[in-house]
């Protein structure tokens, strides 16, 4: 997880929080215009996330997070992206794009494009008169950014604007997300997020929930696991809810999903709501989600996500260093070391290392079989990873001089690992 060191990510946070306090009292928009979209626009943009009925603030490592926790945003290793579209009742429809970008030490950005299409409405006039109709639509943006702090918390925040063309009007609209995630244990983590800080209305503050939730992992095997999570939402000026849901994964590559968002109170009658299912496929840097989720009078949405993520190169597999030489029994016999060996160790030591390979060379051709010679020349060649010749002395090592099992293990460790390396990209 890239991490924004702690005397950084706390100045940052409060940059940014700094950033977001004016927008609390900035914008103006039509009310009814804004609470006829805020179901759609409640939403969120992740098929992964609908599918658990929207339960998803103590979620990190998704690019889609920050529609729900910016602070979610900084679990990401990798960049990642992701297209998200739904399709709504009365060809009402939405596309998504979604980023973030790890900041190597300086935590995580992100950022989403939104486009909701609400179709065609009739247009009428102040006296109820029909006029032509008109098209209404949402352009939407976003801009966050994640930290760590310590070792278990996370802190996050961002800025979104909203833009929503409404017959003859085209409101915009501009508020803050702030949010933090806490994991009290490796398979446990808290999320709280207060999303749309500044959203405003003709008659006041819109709807700008304030969530908690709390998730948990189980393990079920090598390549299995469940996670669940359960969040609670309040709306200053909407409706208060429990959003609950459950994924099954195996072997990382197939996930089943479900969900449920109940209202709660005086609103759960007529708000929608309910419960919700999908499933996810991944393969490779490539993640495939579908959901489906009904909202109630609104009708039943179906939502897709395709992710990419940049996997970062995975380092080459590692050997440790020849092990030392084995003594020399009693009895082996060995000739008198020649002297361009002890020049071949002088020029080494002295950096000059194509002046002691030639001395060393010098040397073999006087006691071709000799080991300490080979396991110099071996020695010689692994250090400056040319593996050809390094197998080739390590190999007349074996062969003449004596019987040395750890190193015969180590030379076949060492020529397995480089035919994976040769055959590699």
């Amino acid at each position: 997880m890239p991490k924004a060191p702690a005397a950084l990510a706390a100045p940052l946070f409060a940059l940014l929080l700094a950033l977001c306090c004016p927008l609390l009292h900035s914008a103006q928009s039509d009310d009814a215009a804004e609470s006829a979209v805020a179901p759609l626009q409640a939403t969120g943009a992740s098929a992964r996330a609908l599918a658990l009925g929207g339960a998803f603030v103590a979620v990190d490592g998704d690019s889609a997070a920050q529609y729900f926790n910016p602070a979610g945003l900084a679990g990401l290793a990798a960049p990642e992206f992701g297209l998200h579209q739904a399709t709504w009742i009365a060809d009402t429809w939405s596309e998504d794009l979604a980023g973030a970008l790890p900041l190597q030490g300086w935590g995580v950005l992100g950022g989403g494009l939104g486009y909701l299409d609400l179709g065609e409405f009739q247009g009428a006039d102040d006296l109820g008169k029909l006029t032509a109709p008109y098209h209404a639509e949402r352009l939407s943006g976003q801009l966050d950014w994640a930290g760590n702090v310590g070792a278990a918390l996370d802190l996050g925040a961002g800025i979104e604007a909203s833009q929503l063309s409404w017959g003859p009007s085209a409101p915009a609209n501009i508020g803050a997300d702030l949010g933090l995630q806490w994991r009290p244990g490796a398979s446990s983590s808290l999320g709280l997020a207060w999303k749309g800080l500044g959203f405003q209305g003709a008659a006041g503050a819109l709807s700008a929930p304030l969530t908690l939730g709390a998730a948990q992992r189980f393990g079920l095997g090598p390549a299995c696991f469940l996670r669940a999570e359960l969040d609670a939402s309040w709306q200053q000026a909407g409706t208060d809810r429990l959003q609950a849901g459950a994924e099954l994964v195996w072997g990382g590559l197939l996930a089943l999903r479900g969900g449920w968002n109940q209202a709660l109170g005086a609103a759960a009658a007529a708000a929608q709501g309910g419960p919700s299912l999908g499933a996810g496929f991944e393969r490779g840097p490539w993640r495939l989600d579908y959901a489906y989720v009904p909202f109630g009078a609104l009708g039943v949405s179906q939502q897709l996500s395709l992710s990419w993520r940049f996997e970062a190169a995975a380092p080459a597999p590692s050997l440790p260093p020849p092990p030392a030489p084995a003594p020399v029994p009693a009895g082996f016999s060995i000739t008198v070391l020649p002297e361009h060996y002890d020049r071949a160790l002088d020029l080494q030591a002295q950096g000059r290392d194509a002046e002691a390979l030639a001395e060393l060379r010098l040397a073999l051709l006087e006691s071709p079989r000799d080991p300490t010679l080979l396991r110099a020349m071996a020695d010689y060649w692994y250090c400056a990873q040319d593996v050809d010749r390094a197998l080739e002395a390590f190999d007349q090592l074996l062969r003449f001089g004596p019987v040395d099992p750890a190193l015969r293990v180590w030379v076949e460790e060492y020529r397995a690992l480089n035919g994976r390396i040769r055959q590699g990209p």
